[in-house]
């Protein structure tokens, strides 16, 4: 089986542009307006290509994004087991668990993860005004995918000292 590729938020917002586009042309302008708002929840705050849409679809893209502004941001509160999980929200990192953070209304994509433990995602619905919780649990690695990504470290250049590779091995793995 191959390994999974990592989300490439940019494609995913382009997607969600397209459908947007395409229900606009369809006159179908709620759902428009949902694919539209989650395509700049994914760009941030990075413009579209100069020209790539027609005044109709940029004048729609602008009242969409004054929406968004205009709208109460809700919570997003982020646990994880283990504590000391890495964040990302939108594909963008936002620190480690226990983790609480502000961010616009709407669907959002969630990845947690941390050396030695299986990472998690999950799409969280954060409502405006409100706080949405969110709780993962991160299995221990085998001992094998826990070696394997040992290896990936050290060929990125990560110096791991022997007794950093044995806490981590004792941490998850107590009769190995």
């Amino acid at each position: 089986p191959q390994a999974r590729q990592p989300l490439d938020f940019a494609t995913l917002a382009e997607i969600a542009l397209m459908r947007g586009r395409c229900l606009l042309a369809l006159k179908r302008k709620k759902e428009a307006g949902r694919e539209i708002a989650w395509a700049l929840r994914l760009r941030g705050k990075r413009p579209f290509r100069a020209g790539s849409l027609s005044p109709e679809v940029e004048r729609f893209v602008a009242a969409t994004r004054r929406d968004l502004d205009s709208q109460t941001p809700g919570t997003l509160s982020v646990d994880s087991k283990p504590h000391g999980a890495e964040v990302f929200v939108d594909g963008q990192r936002r620190g480690r668990t226990p983790l609480t953070w502000q961010l616009g209304a709407g669907l959002h994509h969630l990845r947690v993860q941390r050396a030695g433990h299986q990472g998690r995602g999950a799409l969280q619905q954060v409502s405006s005004g409100a706080v949405a919780k969110a709780q993962l649990f991160l299995p221990p690695l085998s001992l094998h995918a826990l070696l394997r990504q040992l290896r990936q470290r050290r060929h990125r250049g990560e110096r791991l000292s022997r007794q950093d590779v044995a806490r981590l091995v004792e941490e998850r793995h107590p009769d190995a």
